[in-house]
């Protein structure tokens, strides 16, 4: 097998790759094969359009100062383009080398970021914000739930059980479930009573003592 024979099976595994590999990436890709032999006429392989180019296109600028300096034997991976069109591409070249070791030809991968990009910024806009303050919620459960998760959380906070805490701090507990919302639903007082070992009267009255008494 000649040179110029190896050089065409070569190629014809390289564009059946590029075959495959279009499949593969779907819609918003562009695979490319250059023939470095006549770079006038270099795509002889093209699938998808994002760069508007065809089979018998010019090599490009880039790839033919690649050429020029001889920067062909290392691939160029996840290089990030911007087009005069707008887009935005993320490109790979992988250089076809011949059993000589010369660079005769390239594969090129373009994947178009444009909507995944955009994509990203509106999520940001809605995720990310300098104001934003993290709250755990619980969605689901009874109201039974919701009274354990506030009433245990406050009575957490002092340390000690309930039998050795004083009128005074009972009042402040009292006082962070109201500002919990806890009274406005039904059953709170008598739930408040159980949790924390008093009457429903005492409940009232130390309700009374947060509204008479704002320092508390």
């Amino acid at each position: 097998m000649n040179i110029k024979e190896n050089n065409d099976f070569i190629f014809k595994q390289f564009i059946d790759l590029a075959k495959s590999l279009a499949l593969i990436l779907g819609n918003q890709h562009e695979v490319i094969v250059h023939n470095f032999s006549d770079l006038q006429k270099s795509v002889v392989f093209v699938s998808g359009n994002l760069t508007n180019r065809e089979i018998g296109s010019s090599i490009t600028e880039f790839l033919l100062k690649k050429i020029r300096r001889g920067e062909t034997k290392e691939n160029i991976e996840n290089l990030k383009l911007k087009m005069k069109n707008g887009l935005i591409l993320r490109s790979s070249t992988i250089f076809i080398h011949n059993e000589n070791g010369d660079t005769i030809g390239s594969l090129g991968i373009n994947i178009n970021l444009t909507n995944i990009i955009e994509m990203n910024s509106i999520l940001n806009s809605y995720l990310i914000n300098e104001n934003d303050e993290e709250h755990e919620e619980k969605l689901m459960g009874t109201i039974n739930d919701i009274f354990e998760k506030i009433i245990k959380k406050h009575i957490k906070d002092f340390e000690k059980p309930v039998s050795h805490m004083s009128r005074e701090e009972k009042t402040r507990i009292i006082k962070k479930l109201d500002h919990a919302g806890v009274f406005l639903v039904k059953g709170g007082i008598e739930r408040i009573a159980y949790e924390l070992n008093i009457s429903r009267y005492t409940v009232y009255n130390y309700l009374n003592s947060v509204e008479n008494n704002a320092d508390i």
